[in-house]
């Protein structure tokens, strides 16, 4: 709130400033504008001057040729001009003349009257203020590109659709009791309530998106170069009208913004894993429930229960010849699929070791609490859990990193190769390969093209991954290990199968 003083209150300048002297600009000041300064001698001759600042009485400019002038010299004619404004056309004496390094400066005193400045601020102002860029001037329209008519058809029936539900469940959230709307009970009402948001407004959601991926593709995007410009132009097309409802869903938020500096962090896939409809709001957990809901996420829960059964199936193998199992997760994030294992299908009798291999701090402090609670030493002391917080630079450069660890039995990575480039992605297949047990099994992640989520996730999470088809991945795998036998794996959305390598 202003304060709002009285008159006495009012403070004037102090010391030598009491003396009121006009504001002076330097010439950096008008960047926006073009500024001409001529000077005519008394032989009549004009002469081209830099500005170096002005005020309403006076300039200082660079002259060359004008330097002979001393103090007190007349100058009988002086133009000064910013852009369109006429700022000053009458004559000026010398006030001053200095030396600034190679070049002579001459301070002009104004002699029939002052300069129109207040004009050339304001037109600074406007013009400044034109120049900032997409969000200043209406001019640049980023937003706008030619065709795409069958896009923008769909990010406006989104639009629609956002905002009438916007409207709707905040009427029905001030209806509701509480209990239904945000308890952690699973009352017959609050699954009734989340099965509607699921029909009436999820599923619609899940079709417009794909379609929009549908329909940008017919352009050429992603693979065609020439379409990018379009595709951008697009994507801020749709984040105008989409975006700020997007983000009220927790994990859209979270995975556009990026707390932790990187996309699809442990808090995403802690989201992806365990919390369906969670938000402030009804529409806030509709929204979250939307970004739940989708192929590529559905996806990830899908590969965690593929790697768990054949964690399980290799842990039954394990048992029956006595031996134990010995397991590493490379980049293992909240490592779900371990912890299911162990809290579903390892006895006391079993021995275990489990190696998790994570840059992130937090990742690991998280997957560890939950671990021990399912594997508590005291329990369980066969079950060995170690934890290994290290760069994916020193796992591909480290023949050492595992030694204390392997060989293993199954190497998990289930989505780091969705960010590493060809060369990469051979060079650590190659690394992870070479401490495999005899029989054992290195299961590699990718994204494929086909996968309908991706204008979502480049165009709205600025989530961009290495999408690559089944044969790629079998190239890569089989140019990493020439040894060893290769199948790819699916997962029941089919947008992010395994390439499993088998040591013989």
């Amino acid at each position: 709130m202003t304060t709002i003083r009285t008159y006495e209150e009012l403070e004037g300048a102090r010391d030598r400033e009491v003396f009121f002297r006009a504001p002076r600009y330097r010439s950096d000041a008008f960047t926006a504008l073009h500024i001409s300064i001529t000077a005519w001698d008394a032989q009549g001759r004009s002469h081209a001057c830099a500005l170096l600042d002005v005020s309403t009485g006076g300039v200082a400019v660079a002259a060359p040729g004008l330097g002979g002038l001393m103090v007190g010299a007349q100058v009988p004619r002086l133009q000064v001009a910013f852009d369109s404004v006429a700022a000053y056309d009458g004559a000026a004496v010398v006030a001053s003349a200095r030396m600034d390094g190679p070049q002579r400066v001459l301070g002009l005193s104004l002699v029939d009257g002052p300069m129109n400045l207040d004009d050339v601020l304001q037109l600074r102002d406007v013009k400044n203020w034109s120049a900032v860029g997409a969000q200043g001037s209406l001019a640049q329209r980023p937003w706008q590109v030619a065709g795409h008519a069958e896009l923008k058809a769909h990010v406006a029936e989104l639009r629609l659709l956002l905002d009438e539900a916007q409207s709707q469940y905040a009427q029905m959230e001030r209806e509701l009791p509480w209990q239904v709307v945000h308890g952690e009970t699973m009352t017959p009402a609050r699954a009734q309530l989340v099965e509607r948001v699921r029909q009436e407004f999820v599923q619609p959601w899940l079709r417009a998106i794909y379609a929009c991926d549908a329909a940008l593709r017919q352009s050429g995007w992603p693979d065609d170069p020439t379409a990018e410009d379009g595709a951008n132009r697009m994507r801020e097309f749709s984040q105008r009208l989409l975006q700020p409802a997007f983000l009220l869903g927790p994990i859209v938020h979270r995975a556009a913004t990026k707390p932790l500096g990187y996309p699809g962090d442990y808090g995403v896939m802690r989201m992806v894993y365990e919390q369906p409809f969670e938000g402030p709001t009804l529409f806030a957990k509709a929204m979250h429930l939307c970004g739940w809901s989708m192929a590529c996420t559905q996806a990830v829960r899908n590969r965690k229960d593929v790697l768990r059964v054949h964690l399980a199936d290799r842990l039954r193998l394990a048992r029956a010849l006595g031996q134990p199992l010995r397991v590493v997760s490379v980049a293992a994030g909240p490592a779900q699929e371990v912890y299911e294992l162990l809290r579903d299908h390892v006895t006391a009798d079993d021995h275990v070791a489990v190696t998790l291999f994570e840059q992130d701090r937090e990742a690991l402090a998280y997957a560890h609490r939950r671990l021990q609670q399912v594997a508590d030493p005291r329990q369980q002391p066969n079950v060995k859990i170690a934890l290994l917080q290290d760069s994916i630079r020193r796992l591909l450069h480290d023949p050492e990193l595992f030694a204390r660890h392997g060989p293993f039995d199954v190497i998990l990575c289930a989505g780091l190769f969705d960010y590493l480039p060809d060369a990469t992605a051979v060079r650590l297949q190659r690394r992870l390969y070479a401490q495999l047990a005899a029989a054992g099994e290195l299961y590699v992640g990718n994204l494929v093209p086909e996968n309908p989520c991706r204008w979502m996730l480049e165009h709205h999470l600025d989530w961009r991954m290495i999408h690559r088809s089944r044969d790629s991945m079998l190239g890569l795998a089989g140019e990493a290990c020439p040894d060893a036998g290769l199948r790819i794996e699916e997962e029941a959305e089919r947008c992010n199968p395994f390439v499993v390598l088998r040591r013989p």
